[in-house]
Order: structure tokens, then sequence, then C-alpha cells
């Protein structure tokens, strides 16, 4: 999504980090604006495959919190957003896939 798409303006980050110490990082982004509902951001995640092609792991609103637990080497990962329950994500070897849903 870009400006053009909600009308509004949208600030963005990004942020490197190896999240499962291998020694490749990973790249996490961030969206911040009104165009992402009641979160106000949108988060997503890049994991570089083996054949070198970047990843997207999330690409919708929330934002991440990073657990203790992991699989893979990658952290379980919450992600938080208005509301009481929020889903947890863990990584399969080959992408993020809901390990708890909210009912």
């Amino acid at each position: 999504m870009n400006d053009r798409d909600c009308g509004q303006q949208i600030e963005y980050e990004a942020e490197a980090v190896d999240l499962n110490g291998d020694g490749q990082l990973e790249v996490l982004t961030k969206e911040f604006g009104s165009c992402f509902g009641m979160a106000g951001v949108r988060m997503n995640l890049y994991i570089r495959a083996k054949d070198g092609q970047w990843k997207p792991q999330f690409g919708f609103p929330g934002e991440p919190k990073l657990l203790k637990t992991r699989s893979h080497g990658f952290p379980d990962i919450e992600i938080l957003g208005p509301g009481q329950c929020f889903p947890v994500w863990r990584y399969n070897g080959r992408e993020y896939q809901v390990v708890k849903k909210c009912r």
C-alpha cells in the first residue's frame, strides 16, 4: 500500500535483525498510519529463502511481539492489536503459520 491508496500519510520503519542467529539478516518492516485500522500499523517480516529470494511472512495490520519460544531457530511471534486475544505465529522451516488462534 502506498500513500495514494488510502489518502493518508504513511510513515515507514525497517529494521535488519538476525532472528535465528545464523549470521543472515532478516528484515522487519512497519508502516504506520490510519489506513491500518485500529492497530494503526501494518507489519511484515522478510526472510531470505535458500534460493536468495526475499519471502514476506505477514503483510497485515498488527504489532509484532517476539516471544522466547522458538522453532527452527526463529522466535514465535505474537501479533498485537486491538482486543484482548492475540494470535501466535511459529516458523515451520519455510514460513510462519498460526499456532494459536483467538476465538
